[in-house]
């Protein structure tokens, strides 16, 4: 193990600010113990910045930096400001000096592809370092302390929908990550459609985070026992985020995604404070998450390529597409 990736696990047991999609132990899961490295800005030996980052080789030669799987963002740490006289020229100048440090830090790659969280507005430092961006959207409830109000601020259909399911509906939470895996792939299978992850790295995500307090299995099931939607989402201190959804395309109008939504900001209120839908650019997913009164989050998706021979290889293939 690398010394920066052994301070970095430390610094993850102690810092609860850290997204649980930067922690150590989920990156041990989505990417491998290995397979993900950090890069470190220090100061007096305080990290005050950190970036984990997942490399892996395509084709036996190229390096490419990108997302792992079910992390919606890898995106820089900075350590919080917590001095009363820092104004907004020091804040940015602050942020922008621990960027760029982390970006000159980051291993030789032929291809970048990485999102960062939407907290993160300033993208200029990886402007002036060659990066392009990409602007994508994500919707997030803000305040989930209050479920009752939150209900309040669902677009009428929404709110219908959940009173309609709650009258023939019951949700529970006793679902293994084996019945989850295999309803999915089958419910999947019924829209032409093909299930992107194995079951065993499904079970080993669920059985950390569900051990962990981090990470919840719930479903709706008629008075015939019929199993019509599920969801699995996870969270931190700071948010939740609705990691996957299930449902009988037989049920689909039945309100029981809305219901199960519902129920996990419930559940949450007293575990952290948003919600994050992780966001879709598909109009029709787009519209549901929005109908529950959360709120548009642009972040950015950055991409750089120094390698010829790889621009090469895609133009090629871009060529070859059409």
């Amino acid at each position: 193990m690398s010394s920066d990736r052994k301070r970095y696990r430390q610094l993850c047991d102690t810092t609860e600010d850290i997204p649980i999609f930067c922690k150590d132990w989920y990156l041990d899961i989505i990417c491998g113990q290995d397979n993900w490295e950090v890069v470190l800005v220090e100061e007096k030996d305080e990290i005050i910045a950190a970036w984990p980052i997942y490399q892996a080789t395509i084709n036996k030669y190229f390096s490419i930096i990108k997302n792992p799987p079910y992390a919606q963002f890898l995106t820089p740490w900075i350590k919080p400001i917590t001095n009363p006289n820092f104004n907004e020229y020091k804040r940015t100048s602050y942020e922008t000096k621990n960027i760029e440090q982390l970006i000159k830090l980051l291993p030789k790659f032929d291809y970048f592809n990485q999102s960062l969280h939407y907290s993160i507005r300033n993208w200029l430092p990886f402007h002036w370092a060659g990066f392009k961006q990409t602007t994508l959207y994500t919707y997030v409830i803000e305040d989930i302390s209050n479920p009752e109000n939150v209900l309040k601020s669902f677009a009428s259909g929404k709110k219908q929908d959940i009173k309609k399911a709650q009258k023939i509906l019951t949700i529970k939470d006793d679902m293994s990550s084996d019945i989850f895996f295999r309803l999915h792939k089958k419910w999947l299978k019924a829209r032409d459609q093909h299930i992107s992850y194995k079951k065993e790295f499904f079970n080993e995500l669920v059985h950390t985070t569900l051990s962990r307090d981090a990470g919840r299995i719930s479903y709706a099931e008629d008075q015939s026992g019929n199993i019509l939607a599920a969801i699995y989402y996870i969270w931190d201190k700071e948010s939740a985020y609705h990691l996957i959804t299930t449902y009988s395309p037989e049920f689909k109008s039945s309100g029981a995604q809305a219901l199960l939504i519902y129920d996990a900001i419930k559940f949450l209120s007293g575990k952290t404070k948003k919600y994050d839908f992780e966001g879709s650019m598909q109009q029709g997913i787009e519209y549901f998450y929005r109908s529950f009164g959360s709120v548009q989050k642009p972040y950015f998706r950055l991409s750089k390529t120094t390698s010829k021979l790889y621009k090469i290889k895609n133009a090629i293939k871009s060529v070859l597409a059409r």
